[in-house]
């Protein structure tokens, strides 16, 4: 197989969770996944085993995990015998392995040769027997018998191993155990007898550990713990009870030994847990990775009383909401499934640490968590400092963030402008809550694209942190550049680019060449050249970032992902159609996987894409790709607003050139009383839809109502522009219409009225111009006696 995925399937979240991290683990396009599209790699690609581990549940509901393909193999383990309905040729019921399977099985273990005939070695066959021939418990009673045997001068027998689970027996009848089947007994004995070899620090991290997501625990995580001194709260908002403080000298005295280095300590404790086969150690592009078996990291949870076990708890929580730091971009996607089982077993997670977590699901687009965990700060707040607090004020605006990256405009800029308002009200102006605030709120209204609004506060907050930390300052330079990026969108270039330049070249003299926050301000001037149609700039500022992006910050980031897609904005406004398209199908991808189907970006490639197939002739799938998009901007923003009402104008259009005359009236039918109701009847859109219908009847050959949509339009284009081109265009089709519905007095009576407007336009700069006079000429030839009729 190339790929081997294991599964927990205990609960349906451990089976989600755990399917959507492998996919993850994969990295490039995949390490955004979403659950649904894990199953959907696993239905598009060959060559996997999927393992579904420990599938007893009788209310899981299996079948829904089933990826739909033909080909690839799925091993389920379960001690559910009603899932063996799932196939009915293909399943094995397995009891406990057989005396010399388990011999074999606890002598490979041990390092010992497997005996030819079992009679030579009576208590290999007894322990088998004691220990009911079950897998796990077999290997961890060989390891331990080789681990002692190796490490001391006497040699541990099987049978030395069977008088000490004889002291575990008061272990298999334990009231506290009655939760435990025989299975479960048995290795917990095994378990038990390993745990008395495992040196102090061993144990210590073995409880700690199992308060993480027992696959994926990178020992990054833990060198960055130290690294940072077990501390990362950046604000605050709570004053952390005694156990935290113990907790980080917990997390010291595990990993940050006066006389050994982290790394070294951390691969003794490895060493010792790999010798006891209580672990298993891989490899990632970024860090060792540690995997438990499920069994094993239930145990080592159970093994401490309560108070201890808290204690373990809030080390690991420390470790995983130090590493939410934005440095750490690489991390980040390990962290999720660390997180969610956080989540899922504290009754109450710590303000500080709910923000930290909530922060991280938002950058890695686990919105709908993200939220309900803003939702929960923003009620923890009130209920503890009321209403009217600064730190109330705080936790609505991280809501109101969660709400922009969605694309809730309006309650993303209710909540900033409330919660920035009441900061000031409390803290002052000058306030970091306040500022803080103030600058989403900026960002927000650039996003919405309120430009004015967004270009008055980007004003007002620079000069702030001007005043107060210099021109040179970081956090000054970075409004600088917010605000070029507002003047270019408002057609303010010069001023733009002058800011720009300015703020790349200052921050080259205090950041690295590939610092992140440099790389973003380049990118922002080639959007500013892209703006104003410098094409050769902004490619070549675009091709250079690209690259840097995945180097610094990974290929599935967010921003790596918006410079593929400004490159491929940059491609398709020179027509270069076929270069733009594999960029846009990449970004729209990632768009998906990291915001959905329904935010406002995704939409905007949907429709990028859209134009695309239709340049190089795929209509088919422009088609179905501008059907999804109007199902979206209806379903987002309603039937009335304008990007739905464009939406609709196009896919009408669409139907027209696909000969899909039926359904273009139709469409654009509904099109045109949505927008006279909503824009006018005299706006460029309204007018647009009124030709368009024309077009289609007229392709139909229906003359009366292409001569009703023509002659409707026609008033509404004299009325709103006059003597021009666009109305004597429209004149000549509705004279076309009149002479086919043998109307010919009132087409002559047209034409007549069009070489009246020819010289009266005589002169005029309109390009269209040419084109009128070769179509009335046209027309006056293909007329029958019509030159001599109108003369």
């Amino acid at each position: 197989y190339d790929r081997i995925f294991f599964v927990d399937a205990r609960s349906p979240k451990s089976l989600r969770n755990d399917l959507q991290r492998a996919i993850r683990s994969l990295g490039g396009e995949y390490g955004r996944a979403t659950f649904s599209e894990a199953l959907d790699y696993l239905g598009s690609h060959k060559g996997w085993l999927l393992i579904y581990d420990n599938a007893d549940d009788p209310n899981l509901g299996l079948e829904e995990y089933i990826p739909k393909a033909t080909h690839g193999t799925i091993i389920v383990t379960t001690r559910n015998r009603d899932l063996g309905l799932l196939t009915a040729v293909r399943h094995w019921e397995l009891g406990p392995m057989s005396t010399e399977e388990g011999v074999e099985a606890l002598c490979r273990a041990a390092h010992v040769s497997v005996p030819g005939d079992l009679r030579d070695d009576d208590t290999a066959v007894k322990l088998v027997q004691r220990l009911g021939g079950l897998a796990l418990a077999l290997v961890q009673a060989g390891s331990y018998c080789y681990r002692i045997s190796s490490t001391t001068i006497l040699y541990f027998s099987f049978l030395d191993y069977l008088a000490l689970l004889e002291v575990e027996e008061a272990l298999l009848d334990d009231p506290t155990m009655s939760t435990l089947d025989d299975y479960g007994k048995s290795v917990y004995a095994t378990l038990n007898i390993s745990y008395e070899q495992l040196p102090e620090v061993t144990r210590q991290f073995l409880h700690m550990a199992a308060y993480f997501h027992h696959s994926d625990i990178a020992l990054l995580m833990l060198t960055t713990a130290v690294d940072n001194d077990f501390h990362w709260d950046k604000m605050e908002r709570h004053k952390r009870p005694p156990s935290y403080q113990e907790a980080r000298h917990g997390l010291s005295d595990l990993l940050k030994p006066p006389t050994r280095a982290t790394i070294l300590r951390l691969h003794d404790i490895v060493f010792s847990l790999q010798s006891f086969s209580l672990v298993t150690p891989t490899m990632s592009p970024t860090s060792v990775l540690l995997r438990f078996h499920p069994i094993v990291h239930s145990w080592a949870r159970t093994q401490l009383p309560v108070e201890p076990n808290s204690h373990f708890r809030q080390m690991a929580t420390q470790v995983v909401a130090g590493c939410c730091n934005e440095t750490l971009y690489r991390l980040h996607p390990i962290l999720v499934p660390h997180i969610y089982v956080m989540i899922d077993r504290h009754d109450v997670l710590h303000p500080n640490d709910r923000v930290a977590f909530q922060w991280l699901l938002r950058d890695q687009g686990d919105y709908k968590l993200a939220e309900t965990l803003a939702d929960e700060q923003v009620a923890h707040m009130i209920g503890e400092f009321g209403e009217r607090h600064n730190f109330t004020a705080a936790a609505i605006g991280n809501l109101a963030v969660v709400h922009a990256r969605q694309g809730r405009w309006e309650e993303a800029i209710d909540g900033l402008k409330h919660a920035t308002i009441l900061s000031d009200q409390l803290v002052g102006a000058d306030h970091p809550t306040t500022l803080s605030l103030a600058e989403n709120l900026a960002q927000t209204y650039e996003k919405q694209g309120a430009l004015d609004e967004a270009e008055r506060w980007y004003k007002e907050l620079m000069k702030r942190w001007r005043d107060a930390a210099g021109e040179e300052d970081l956090r000054t330079l970075l409004l600088m550049g917010s605000l070029s990026r507002v003047y270019g969108k408002n057609g303010k270039f010069q001023e733009a680019e002058s800011l720009s330049l300015y703020v790349i070249a200052t921050m080259s003299d205090l950041l690295e060449e590939n610092d992140p926050i440099l790389l973003r301000e380049r990118s922002n001037l080639g959007n500013l050249y892209l703006q104003n149609n410098h094409h050769e700039e902004a490619e070549l500022i675009h091709r250079e970032s690209i690259p840097l992006f995945k180097t610094t910050l990974g290929e599935t980031n967010p921003v790596t992902s918006a410079a593929g897609g400004m490159l491929a904005v940059t491609l398709l406004q020179q027509e270069r159609w076929e270069e733009a398209e594999p960029l846009l199908v990449d970004t729209l991808k990632n768009s998906r996987r990291m915001f959905g189907d329904e935010h406002p970006e995704t939409m905007r490639l949907m429709d990028e894409l859209a134009t695309v197939y239709l340049e190089t002739g795929r209509h088919g799938e422009a088609e179905e790709l501008m059907e999804d998009l109007l199902k979206l901007r209806t379903s987002t923003a309603g039937p009335h607003h304008e990007d739905t009402i464009i939406a609709m104008h196009d896919l009408a259009s669409m139907y027209r050139r696909h000969e899909k005359f039926d359904k273009c009236v139709e469409l654009a039918s509904k099109c045109l009383i949505v927008t006279e109701r909503v824009k006018g009847e005299q706006a460029d859109l309204t007018l647009k839809t009124l030709e368009l219908l024309g077009q289609a009847y007229t392709i139909m050959k229906d003359w009366k109502n292409a001569n009703s949509i023509y002659t409707i339009l026609l008033v509404r284009q004299r009325r709103k522009y006059g003597p021009s081109v666009t109305v004597g265009d429209t004149i000549l089709y509705l004279s076309k219409v009149c002479f086919e519905d043998n109307q010919l007095a009132d087409g002559l009576n047209l034409l007549t009225e069009a070489m009246d407007l020819a010289e009266q336009l005589e002169g005029c700069e309109d390009p269209g111009l040419p084109d009128f006079y070769q179509q009335l000429v046209y027309m006056l030839h293909q007329i029958p006696g019509a030159l001599s009729k109108i003369s």
